[in-house]
């Protein structure tokens, strides 16, 4: 009983946790809806940011919070924590880019439902199961220059190792890359002539093993820069 009782007490006591952030980052002068998944036994909770700029209010649904980029924002990575009384969270990211932000749209994982995206952008998306491939399709024209990047490891944390692929509209393979900074993958391409190409996002294990296939789950968040 004296066990039971402690037991119950340290439960009680838990500080939040936070797990993932999505979407994992926002523009300039905008407000995003960001659901943060974890733990939260009391709501709401206390938010510190490194860099004091973003405005982040709870909602009346606990983990969901609404964050404020100012206009005049720095750009970059703002490192943000979740805490009350008993505790803070481990240390989250969210990322301020210039570009405006595109939520990505289900189902594109086929190559007639990929998602259209008009350049420039930024998708915020998540290879949320096994063998998972996000498609987003972009119009170019003769000679235009598409720089396509993912950001899920290194800026965002996120414990995955993206892949990034380029297709032309016949769905032959243009172009493959991995690990164009650390584990997060970049292309460049310049288009031979007018028409679409598709980009495909998908997962890799972060810590390789003897898994065959695709990764994916709900802490594979990543940030598709279009350009």
């Amino acid at each position: 009983m004296v066990f039971a009782a402690l037991g119950t007490g340290f439960a009680a006591a838990a500080p939040p946790q936070a797990t993932v952030v999505f979407p994992a980052g926002a523009p300039p002068g905008a407000t995003a809806d960001v659901v943060v998944s974890g733990s939260f036994p009391r709501w709401p909770v206390g938010v510190w940011t490194d860099r004091g700029q973003l405005a982040i209010a709870c909602t009346d649904t606990p983990g969901t919070v609404h964050i404020t980029v100012p206009a005049d924002g720095a750009t970059g990575v703002h490192r943000v924590r979740f805490h009350d009384p008993t505790g803070a969270s481990a240390v989250r990211r969210f990322l301020v880019d210039p570009l405006p932000a595109v939520p990505e749209s289900e189902p594109n994982d086929a190559p007639r439902t990929a998602q259209s995206v008009a350049l420039p952008a930024v998708v915020d998306g998540v290879v949320d199961t096994a063998g998972q491939v996000d498609r987003f399709r972009v119009e170019l024209a003769a000679g235009q220059r598409l720089v396509a990047a993912v950001d899920a490891s290194v800026r965002i944390a996120s414990p995955f190792d993206p892949g990034l692929e380029l297709l032309d509209e016949r769905g032959a393979l243009v172009e493959r890359n991995l690990d164009a900074a650390g584990l997060d993958p970049r292309i460049v391409h310049v288009a031979t002539r007018a028409g679409p190409v598709v980009v495909r996002v998908f997962g890799l294990p972060a810590t390789p093993d003897s898994t065959i296939g695709l990764a994916g789950g709900a802490s594979f968040v990543y940030r598709l820069t279009l350009t």
